[in-house]
């Protein structure tokens, strides 16, 4: 008789609505919620409607397009960052530009 496999193999796939990750999903909405939010404050609200739905299917397209080519996209663009800001009272060697003394 075998053992189970300790690794469960259904939690290893990340959760995707609509064929993106939900960091992703949060992108595709900021991205909606901007292009509906800058006719509205021009004045224009023929437009706003339209341009909120254009804004989040052109933001989905292509973070999915981004996504299928890299499944790590998500990561890259949002965890990435962190590495290279400089934390406060510390001194690092890649964000001072070198050890001096």
């Amino acid at each position: 008789m075998k053992a189970a496999s300790v690794v469960q193999v259904h939690i290893q796939h990340e959760m995707t609505l609509a064929g993106l990750p939900m960091r992703l999903i949060v992108l595709v909405v900021i991205g909606g919620a901007l292009a509906l939010l800058i006719p509205l404050l021009l004045r224009s609200l023929a437009i706003a409607i339209p341009s909120g739905v254009i804004g989040i299917a052109g933001s989905w397209f292509i973070l999915l397009g981004r996504y299928r080519k890299n499944p790590f996209y998500d990561k890259e663009l949002m965890l990435a960052p962190r590495f290279w800001t400089k934390r406060r009272g510390t001194n690092s060697i890649l964000s001072t530009g070198g050890c001096r003394k």
